[in-house]
């Protein structure tokens, strides 16, 4: 489903994804700054640190059976020396595709949607981050069925989770509308070795709603 003329089917699943997209909060946003273009085969990142680890994670929405399919990619490699890394997937990229590059030594970052995807975009509100003792985040909570986190830590690296409502990953375990990711569920990931302890202030916390073709990010700051 690579070409640009969209399925009746696809264009009524891309339609259902806009219900109940959040609105922008006053959630910390991470600086901004990597240029991410999806073309062809190829995700082109720019602008990120000469010699330090980019990652890019994407959703293409495919059908499988006549049934959407919302497919991730994750790839990581180091950039040029002019902060530029080309990710080649070696086949067409889906017409319907969002792509997020992240610099993990700044922690800046980056996206970009496919012509026939409005990109949807939104700060993770603070009150996503719940606190208990001592202040510490016990938990990212989301209103959605199923969502993808990535944490980074500049200067250190990533950790991930994948969690839906009332299934694995999820910390309240029951079926209510809302995914709860508990942090200490964080896997390493790419090349990091570090095992992850808490969050801290600092942190970048992503979260992908793949059903809706979107994301939530912050920059925790305390």
């Amino acid at each position: 489903m690579n070409s640009t003329r969209i399925p009746i089917h696809v264009r009524i699943v891309i339609a259902a994804m806009a219900l109940y997209w959040p609105i922008l909060s006053s959630a910390a946003r991470p600086l901004r700054r990597l240029d991410v273009v999806a073309a062809g085969t190829t995700i082109r990142v720019q602008h990120g640190s000469p010699g330090g680890g980019i990652i890019l994670v994407g959703y293409e929405l495919a059908m499988l059976y006549d049934a959407p399919l919302h497919r991730r990619v994750f790839r990581q490699q180091t950039a040029d020396g002019d902060g530029a890394a080309s990710f080649d997937l070696r086949r067409d990229l889906e017409a319907v595709s969002m792509w997020v590059a992240f610099d993990i030594t700044s922690g800046a970052y980056g996206s970009c949607g496919s012509r026939a995807l409005k990109l949807r975009e939104a700060e993770l509100p603070s009150r996503a981050l719940r606190r208990g003792r001592a202040n510490k985040v016990e938990a990212f909570e989301t209103h959605f069925d199923y969502v993808y986190s990535l944490l980074v830590r500049p200067g250190v690296g990533a950790w991930e989770m994948v969690a839906g409502d009332g299934a694995a990953g999820d910390s309240d375990g029951v079926l209510n509308g809302n995914t709860n990711l508990a942090p200490e569920a964080l896997k390493a990931v790419g090349e990091t070795r570090a095992v992850f302890d808490e969050v801290r202030a600092g942190d970048i916390v992503a979260v992908f709603v793949p059903h809706q073709m979107g994301y939530l990010i912050t920059a925790v700051t305390k």
